[in-house]
């Protein structure tokens, strides 16, 4: 083979294994009987490749659709909302008064220490009403400074946080999220049995995932739960079964 046909076949292995992106799982599944009684076993087979596999059975716990991945499907989840409604306002400031009583009675008699005025508090509170923050630090700090020259600012920076509203992308689900069963990815073969009859969709999540997503100090930007630390790529698979009394 020629030097640079060879250099090229290696620039391209090269390029494609700098890449973040997870390689595509790929696998069918067979559902063994199709339809079965209360009690009787169905063998679920998974032919094909994936690094994890998870089987939701479709009964109570284990319904896909309220899985995690289901009900937060595009969001971020390392995204946070916070911010301070403005009918708050006056609860803040109740918070404050007090320590700024104190604060500039002792000003009166140190020198060193500067007068804090209320009045101009409150309007720094009133500014960043209703103001959106990623992240709950974020507003934390921004209050605090507002605060800086009582000598209790951070302890007042924590109890603040408690007149925040907190809009997270992700909710968890009343009951919790639906979990789906492990399967080994090498014998990628559940048995199971369901306690009562109806008629309920298998779900098949195959996952591979892709190299740490690094940025500036090694991981996301602004990432809070660390839950996108690596790209993924995932097949999801389907099959109706008929449970019979």
């Amino acid at each position: 083979m020629p030097i640079i046909a060879v250099m090229a076949s290696c620039l391209a292995f090269l390029a494609s294994c700098s890449k973040d992106e997870a390689l595509a799982p790929d696998f069918t599944i067979s559902v063994t009987p199709g339809n079965v009684a209360v009690g009787e076993a169905v063998t679920i087979r998974i032919d094909g490749s994936a690094e994890t596999f998870s089987v939701f059975t479709g009964d109570a716990g284990s319904d896909y659709s309220k899985s995690h991945a289901s009900i937060n499907e595009g969001k971020d989840i390392d995204a946070e909302d916070y911010w301070l409604p403005a009918d708050r306002v006056d609860a803040v400031m109740e918070l404050v008064n007090t320590p700024i009583d104190w604060h500039n009675e002792k000003a009166l008699t140190d020198q060193g220490l500067p007068v804090v005025n209320k009045d101009a508090v409150r309007a720094a509170v009133v500014a960043m009403a209703d103001i959106h923050f990623d992240n709950a630090e974020l507003i934390r700090t921004r209050f605090m400074s507002i605060v800086l020259a009582l000598s209790d600012a951070k302890q007042l920076s924590q109890q603040f946080m408690a007149f925040c509203q907190n809009n997270n992308a992700v909710h968890t689900p009343e009951g919790g999220y639906a979990k789906g069963h492990a399967v080994d990815r090498y014998l990628r073969t559940l048995v199971y049995s369901y306690s009562a009859p109806g008629t309920y969709t298998i779900t098949v999540v195959g996952t591979n995932t892709g190299r740490k997503l690094y940025n500036g100090d090694g991981y996301k930007t602004n990432m809070v739960t660390q839950a996108n630390e690596y790209g993924y790529a995932r097949l999801i698979r389907t099959f109706t079964i008929t449970v019979s009394n």
